[in-house]
Parts: structure tokens; C-alpha cells; sequence
């Protein structure tokens, strides 16, 4: 019998997308064949991808998705080939800027598409550079987003979002009923889990050992993660912070270093490999994620902070909705206003004074980990629902 095959769809750049690759993972494991077509300048030679190209230039069209059809028309004209030489039973797209052009395919070929919604991404996008430019914001019309991922939304056979918070939200603002909408939680891999479960984390009395995994614009809060540190430092406190990533803001905050003399306490390593990000969190007692306040964070979660929880590593994290509902249940971290680094080290100083409570918190990260957020677990509701969509 020819298992049932999900076509996932993505538009940028990959490997990595480690979302895209759980899901795939999880669905093949439970009976699904699935492949991915993946528009992109450099193929990536896998059995399971179909590499199809990103013209030049054509990438800067996806902002205007929703302004002029170029993107769409690209997409589908690539996009209708592989449907016809793959026959899949499912479409599965990640995000909606080439949704509307898998909405159209999917009415032609009478072939239901699954929308899975990495971000609310017309949210997100008022914060990113390119839209403080003029001609962006005359062109890119964001309200003109939010209509369409409404359509595409309620077009969709069944929505996938990564938190309850991010449903609530849908329903409440789009009004889609809450049984069509899946909450799949980015997870960290089992490979991950193994390694961090294989290496003991340094005992660190008396220290803040922090790190900071990811982006780092200025919506993701860095300014105070600096600032507070000089506090610490001021008041004698042995505090030491690791940040690795990169942004369009990198300079500003390495003059900002300078300026506070903070250089033999704060490190930007920039992307590092696998290994040099289990050796850092190894060597760390203390996790942030210090992003700031807006719809977007409010509704997601960050991969960093089960990266954390897989080392019992204490999550300090602002108070975006998502990520403090997730550290006040299970106990595993504290939450301090974003983007004022006056409270951030005010609670950052309370750990230094409750040694015992680092270990505590950790512990519980794990177990949570451990308990709620494993590949399988996450997944679960995910392959019920293609289980019951193939059957149908």
C-alpha cells in the first residue's frame, strides 16, 4: 500500500530549519513519506529534497508577496511541475509568503494544503531594517499581510502554529475555530538531548556564567543583556556572558563594550559550529532570552531556551507571554521586564544570592525537557491529526 506523501513547501534558505526537519523526521517515522522542494540559489543534495531555483533577485519579491503577484507567479510556475511529477497527497507550506501561490495549486489539483505558521510574520515584519526605509514602507502595504494570512488561514484544510498562546491569538483575532488549529512547539533534537545528557555542566559557585544563543538585533533585547551586566559589574559581581550570533547591530554593541569597559565580560562569538555551542553551554549556569515585548514574541519560542532547559541551565527571560507562561509553569527560570536591565539585574542578582535555586531551577528545566518537549511528544498532535486527515 503506497504510503500517504506530504510535499513540504519552503522558500528560504535551507539546511538549517530544524522545525522542518522535526516534523519531517516525525512524520516518516509514523507511516508518511515526505519530501521537501526548497526554492533556493544553492541545491542541497538529499534523496527527500527537490531543489528548485531562487532567480536572482527574485528573493527581495517575496516582501511584496502580498503587493504584486511576481513571487507568487514564480513560485507556482516551478512549484505546478513537481506537483504534477510527484503526485503528493498533502501540501504542506511553512509560513505564508508563498502561501497564496500553494493556495491557488492546491485548488487546481484538488490536493489540500496545511499551512504551518513558523511566525506571524506581518507582525514581525514592521521590526525588520528594510521596512524603515521609505520606498519599503510606500510598497509594502503590512495591513495587506494580515488580510491574506486571514484568507489563507481560513483557505487552509488545517492551520499549524508553535504555541497555545499563538492559537489563542488566531482565534481570538481572525476568529478560526480553535479545532482547526494544531500547536506544534519547536523542539531540540535527540541528538541534542543525548549529548547535553552525556556532559555534566561546571560547577560555578559564586558565578553568572550567561549565554546568549541566536540574532542579535535590537528587538531581541541585547542593549539591556549589556547594560546589565555593567550593573553587575559595578557591584563586584563575578559575572561573565557569552553571546553567539550575529546581527545588523553588532557594531553599535561592540562600541557599546568599549564605551563601558565591559570587553573581559561580555564575548560576541559570533556563529559558531555544533560543537563550540555545546562546549559553551556546558560552561554556563545562566540562559537569556531578554527579546522585547510585541505580538510576535509574545506568541512564539525561541529554540534557545529547550536548548538551555537540556543543560539545567536557569532561563532568565523577559516577559513576551509565550516563554514566561512556559518558565512560571515548570519552575525552570525567572522573568524580568523587557528592556529594562535595571530589573534584569535585579533578578540575575537574586540568583547570585540563592546559589541553590540555580541548581533547583535547572533541574526542573530538565525534567520538563525531559517530560513535555521531546521530538515524539511535540509531534504527537501533528501526526494524530495526518493520521486522521489520510483516513478521512
Amino acid at each position: 500500500m503506497k504510503r500517504p506523501l506530504i510535499l513540504h513547501l519552503l522558500d528560504k534558505f535551507y539546511p538549517p530549519d530544524p522545525r522542518v526537519d522535526g516534523e519531517m523526521k516525525a512524520l516518516n517515522e509514523a507511516g508518511f513519506q515526505t519530501k521537501l522542494a526548497v526554492f533556493q540559489k544553492e541545491p542541497f543534495l538529499r534523496e527527500d529534497v527537490i531543489n528548485l531555483p531562487m532567480a536572482k533577485n527574485m528573493f527581495r519579491f517575496s516582501a511584496l508577496a502580498y503587493t504584486i503577484p511576481v513571487y507568487q507567479w514564480y513560485i507556482k510556475y516551478y512549484l505546478r511541475k513537481v506537483i504534477r511529477r510527484e503526485q503528493p497527497d498533502f501540501l504542506h507550506v511553512h509560513d505564508i509568503t508563498m502561501a497564496e501561490a500553494v493556495r491557488q495549486l492546491s485548488e487546481e489539483f484538488k490536493i489540500p494544503y496545511i499551512l504551518d505558521l513558523h511566525e506571524n510574520r506581518p507582525e514581525i515584519m514592521q521590526y525588520y531594517p528594510f521596512m524603515k526605509r521609505p520606498l519599503s514602507r510606500l510598497l509594502i502595504n503590512l495591513d495587506h499581510w494580515r488580510i491574506a494570512e486571514k484568507r489563507l488561514m481560513n483557505a487552509a484544510q488545517h492551520c499549524i502554529v508553535v504555541t497555545e498562546e499563538a492559537r489563542a491569538w488566531y482565534v481570538e483575532h481572525f476568529k478560526i475555530t480553535a479545532e482547526k488549529i494544531t500547536v506544534t512547539p519547536n523542539a531540540v533534537d535527540e541528538t541534542f538531548i543525548r549529548i547535553a545528557e552525556n556532559r555534566d555542566r561546571q560547577n560555578l559557585p559564586g558565578e553568572l556564567r550567561m549565554i546568549y544563543i541566536g540574532e542579535t538585533s535590537a528587538r531581541r533585547g541585547i542593549e539591556s543583556v549589556i547594560k546589565a551586566v555593567a550593573i553587575l559589574r559595578d557591584k563586584r559581581i563575578n559575572v561573565h556572558c557569552t553571546i553567539l550570533g550575529r546581527g545588523r547591530d553588532d557594531n553599535h554593541w561592540k562600541t557599546m563594550l568599549n564605551r563601558l569597559s565591559l570587553n573581559e565580560h561580555i564575548i560576541f562569538g559570533g556563529w559558531v559550529g555544533y560543537e563550540e555551542i555545546h562546549a559553551a553551554l556546558q560552561s554556563c549556569n545562566i540562559g537569556l532570552c531578554p527579546i522585547l515585548k510585541n505580538i510576535h514574541h509574545d506568541t512564539t519560542y525561541a529554540n534557545k531556551i529547550f536548548q538551555y532547559m537540556a543543560y539545567g541551565l536557569v532561563n532568565v527571560v523577559s516577559d513576551c507571554d509565550a516563554q514566561a507562561n512556559l518558565v512560571q509553569q515548570y519552575n525552570c527560570g525567572l522573568i524580568h521586564k523587557g528592556g529594562d536591565e535595571n530589573d534584569l539585574a535585579k533578578k540575575l542578582l537574586w540568583l547570585v544570592n540563592h546559589p541553590d535555586t540555580i541548581n533547583a531551577m535547572g533541574e526542573n528545566g530538565r525534567t520538563a525537557l525531559k517530560n513535555g518537549f521531546t521530538p515524539t511528544k511535540v509531534h504527537a498532535a501533528l501526526v494524530a491529526y495526518y493520521r486522521e486527515a489520510a483516513t478521512a
